[in-house]
């Protein structure tokens, strides 16, 4: 993937939280309980994160660990089928998961293109992983904070003011990269 294409998404998935706590759930009163519960999304969306994963695995996988190869593929389906049935919070989950996935690929990116604000970048990236490593331990926090940001007004533009500023800056860092 390529650096913008990276940049775009993790743009696209922190806006569309922007978006989700600065409005969608004023919209939609229940959203806050149904979203981070969604099932189909997030499956397919951890699905995708669990396929990534295991790609990312099988480069540690050398000489005679290579013979779990064929194992840790035929895990992803049977740990995505397991997940959609018993884990709860699953479309909270797995958008974090991918979050996680990119900022590695995004840190990497920013070294070899040597971006003039990498750090700046970088203290960005690390506080979302750190966001998303929180959500991924409690989701229903997760929850909660959308129930109060339904609720209250300054903790809607608290969300929606961070997290559009990280998104138009991932976004700009690349395309100007």
């Amino acid at each position: 993937m390529t650096f913008q294409a990276a940049c775009l998404v993790f743009a696209a998935l922190l806006g569309g939280h922007a978006v989700l706590c600065a409005w969608a759930v004023r919209r939609w009163p229940d959203l806050w309980r149904q979203f981070p519960r969604e099932r189909l999304v997030g499956g397919l969306l951890g699905a995708l994160g669990l396929a990534w994963s295991a790609h990312e695995a099988t480069y540690l996988l050398e000489g005679g660990l290579l013979r779990f190869t064929v194992i840790l593929w035929i895990l992803v389906p049977v740990v995505a089928i397991l997940a959609f049935f018993f884990l709860e919070f699953l479309l909270a989950r797995a958008i974090c998961g991918l979050l996680l996935l990119l900022i590695p690929l995004l840190l990497h990116e920013a070294f070899v293109r040597h971006l003039p604000w990498r750090p700046a970048f970088s203290t960005l990236l690390y506080a979302v992983g750190l966001a998303a490593i929180y959500v991924l331990a409690v989701p229903w926090r997760y929850r909660d904070w959308l129930e109060r940001c339904k609720e209250s007004a300054p903790a809607r533009a608290v969300s929606g003011l961070l997290a559009g500023l990280a998104a138009l800056a991932v976004a700009a860092a690349g395309l100007l990269a």
